[in-house]
């Protein structure tokens, strides 16, 4: 059995994508558009606009419009990871008592609480204290269900 801690201890940060890091590239899929704001998630390697899908990791927020080549990875976008505002999914919204849990993707731009057919988009930070339909979501932080 692991024994707590009984004292401080040195713990090493390690240079890992963040909500305080530079934005990470990540090859788009081909002919693929993604809009600057939008979720993104990798689809077998390559970014994609968050949908509901069920096998998507998401990776951030897009930084700049890009649309992908004619083949996969020829164009490279822009993504932060962190914690960001995204629209509810009416009917399904999370609300400030579901703060911690996982939300799911229902488009580039909205979140919802269940997860069927879905992947997840983030854990949920909190509801926006004026605008109640806005969640603040951080997302891309290797947060997989």
């Amino acid at each position: 059995m692991a024994t707590p801690l009984a004292a401080p201890r040195a713990a090493t940060k390690r240079k890992v994508a963040g909500p305080n890091c530079s934005p990470i590239g990540y090859p788009v899929k081909a002919t693929t558009t993604i809009y600057q704001g939008a979720l993104v998630a990798l689809n077998a390697g390559y970014a994609v606009p968050g949908s509901a899908a069920s096998s998507l990791t998401c990776v951030g927020v897009a930084m700049e419009t890009k649309t992908g080549g004619a083949s996969d990875g020829l164009v490279r976008i822009k993504v932060q990871p962190g914690a960001f505002t995204f629209d509810v999914k009416g009917g399904d919204a999370p609300t400030q008592a579901n703060a911690g849990a996982v939300v799911y993707f229902e488009d580039d731009h909205t979140v919802r609480l269940t997860a069927t057919s879905s992947s997840v988009a983030g854990v949920l930070v909190g509801i926006d204290d004026v605008d109640t339909t806005q969640a603040i979501v951080l997302c891309g932080q290797g947060i997989n269900a």
